[in-house]
């Protein structure tokens, strides 16, 4: 991998477009986990549409199998803290 990461939109767009479904976890009970991908693939202004020269989008809706590779690692650390890696 060549390290390249290409910046997608911005963090506020980002947060604007799932403002409803942000809106909607204070009806998910408490002790459900919530996996938000901003957490992974937004910084501070901007959201990476790739990372490590791979992209993390198939098209403008969902994930390639490369970013859900990277949320999947986060799914299997809510679900076995101490899984050895």
């Amino acid at each position: 991998s060549d390290g390249l990461e290409i910046q997608g939109v911005t963090v506020d767009w980002w947060t604007e477009r799932s403002r409803y479904v942000r809106d909607s976890r204070r009806d998910i009970p408490k002790d459900v986990s919530v996996i938000d991908p901003m957490d992974e693939f937004c910084g501070e202004l901007v959201c990476s549409a790739s990372r490590d020269g791979k992209s993390l989008y198939f098209d403008s809706n969902h994930m390639s199998n490369y970013g859900a590779s990277i949320i999947a690692q986060q799914v299997r650390s809510q679900i076995v803290p101490n899984q050895q890696r």
